[in-house]
């Protein structure tokens, strides 16, 4: 997509690293990704929901320069 880029940048930022391992934990579960989030996606914009459909999908990446 085109927030790729932008993505990576942000998830290789130290500052984000805890909200980014928060997310995934929340993503563990069938409940909030099968319940709440469908309900909930609306109200967040593209670019945070297209982070939380690649987190579901893919994991926390890893990526170059991520303490």
């Amino acid at each position: 997509t085109k927030f790729k880029h932008e993505g990576a940048f942000n998830q290789a930022n130290p500052r984000n690293c805890g909200w980014i391992q928060v997310f995934n934990k929340w993503l563990e579960s069938d409940l909030f990704y099968g319940q709440i989030w469908p309900r909930l996606r609306n109200d967040y914009h593209a670019i945070f929901r297209q982070f939380v459909d690649d987190l579901h999908a893919h994991g926390v990446p890893d990526v170059p320069g991520r303490l």
